[in-house]
């Protein structure tokens, strides 16, 4: 009998079209000149469709202490396989920092940053 596949067996490479929500935790953004503005600390996911709707982007801060987190829309990012993180070709840090403050308690948090990015999330 063979073994089945583990979450960690799945979560080992990121080559190919698919990656483990585990593995995206930790990714860095990028603004289109190639600056660094923060890192993916989870994913958003519509319980009804399964598909992924946001990325909470992590930002500010030093050493952990006075960061903020960001939804931002899922498909406004794109993998780039040379820098190893996700490209957002209109995101800067100052805009990043006028965005609305994302906070999971609060189902507002998700369209406020709708209407920032400008809409265009995957309805639920």
């Amino acid at each position: 009998m063979e073994a089945k596949p583990t979450t960690e067996d799945m979560t080992e490479g990121t080559e190919g079209p698919m990656i483990a929500a585990a593995k995206v935790a930790g990714t860095l953004v990028y603004g289109p000149d190639g600056e660094e503005i923060g890192r993916v600390v989870d994913v958003m996911i519509r319980k009804r469709s399964g598909q992924v709707a946001y990325a909470v982007i992590e930002f500010g801060g030093f050493l952990g202490i006075g960061t903020r987190q960001y939804a931002l829309p899922w498909h406004a990012m794109t993998y780039d396989t040379r820098l190893e993180g996700y490209v957002v070709p209109n995101l800067t840090r100052n805009r990043l920092e006028s965005a609305p403050v994302h906070d999971p308690m609060d189902r507002r948090s998700y369209a406020d940053a709708d209407v920032f990015w400008g809409g265009g999330a995957i309805p639920s």
